[in-house]
């Protein structure tokens, strides 16, 4: 009797969840796809930030971040979104794309502008990229 009922139970979960399954039309895949890479250092600089990052491989890259990605709103989400690095980990850029397309980059670093990684621009240096719209990662 305990097993008829236990295995009634069991077939209805598996029904119900077949059933859901369908309906949400779920196909396994996401349209979000990400790279994570290393960070040398970011520094900061008037209207934009400059990411010296690892590439595959022995080489550096460089990317020029706009300050103006950090403002979101409901039609546009923020391109850039700063996370704080926990304790022993490393800081590394996190490059997303939505339909392979750039959609967004998320700095995890420490929260600390003293910390080694953080940087400044020099003075009076004008930074390439800080108008741009999109992100073009080499890696």
């Amino acid at each position: 009797m305990k097993k008829g009922f236990f295995l009634t139970i069991v077939v209805t979960m598996l029904v119900a969840f077949s059933v859901s399954a369908q309906e949400s039309n779920f196909q396994g895949k996401s349209n979000l796809s990400y790279e994570n890479v290393p960070i040398y250092k970011i520094l900061d600089g008037q209207g934009g930030y400059v990411v010296i990052y690892a590439k595959y491989g022995a080489a550096v890259g460089k990317a020029t971040l706009p300050k103006a990605w950090i403002k979101s709103s409901v039609e546009n989400p923020a391109k850039l979104v700063f996370r704080a690095a926990p304790r022993g980990i490393k800081p590394y850029m996190t490059y997303v794309k939505k339909d392979g397309a750039f959609y967004k980059v998320i700095l995890t670093a420490p929260v600390s502008r003293t910390d080694s990684v953080w940087g400044v621009v020099e003075r009076g240096a004008k930074l390439e990229g800080t108008d741009k719209d999109t992100l073009e990662l080499e890696l």
